[in-house]
């Protein structure tokens, strides 16, 4: 018995600390929500199903993941998608997932492949919802996942789901990643 006490009151080593505002952990009540847009590409290359069944079903199962491992963790995240083709579409609003999240998820159901791919039209789109998301600033959106922790503590995230293939945009005159 008095083993048993003494292994329970050990002294541990301390787990090396998480770091802040990465939407890794669950957040301390302190802690702000992490804001993400969803970035889906429906152009048509992503109706090739080299990925069964297709790869734009392949990129809406990642984004409902996505969504459902957000609501474990913290349901007072908010999570907006938009999707592009020619042009980009904003699927849902940047809302708050408690209460939502069957709305958010629809949203992602909703999306169908089609059309050009415009990847800067569905960045372009998702920064503008960032920007007008509280907490004032943000830095220019680079690079896939974005991360931009703020000093008020929110975290603000870009996930763009993509083949990465270029369909062109013949009536446009713009290149494809335009």
């Amino acid at each position: 018995m008095r083993n048993l006490i003494k292994s329970l009151t050990k002294t541990h080593k301390p787990a090396a600390p998480r770091p802040r505002g990465t939407c890794e952990t669950p957040p301390a009540p302190s802690q702000a929500a992490c804001f993400t847009v969803l970035v889906i590409d429906a152009s048509s290359s992503m109706e090739s199903d080299d990925y069964p069944p297709s790869r734009l079903e392949a990129a809406k199962r990642g984004a409902s993941a996505y969504l459902a491992h957000r609501v474990a963790l913290s349901a007072h995240d908010r999570i907006a998608v938009v999707s592009f083709r020619g042009d980009a579409r904003v699927d849902g609003p940047l809302e708050e997932i408690k209460g939502s999240a069957r709305r958010i998820q629809n949203a992602i159901d909703s999306i169908a492949a089609g059309g050009n791919t415009s990847i800067g039209a569905g960045l372009r789109a998702a920064e503008g919802l960032l920007l007008g998301a509280p907490s004032g600033w943000m830095t220019r959106l680079l690079g896939d996942p974005v991360r931009v922790a703020l000093p008020s503590g929110h975290v603000k995230r870009l996930i763009l789901l993509s083949d990465g293939g270029r369909t062109p945009v013949a009536s446009h005159g713009r290149s494809p990643s335009d």
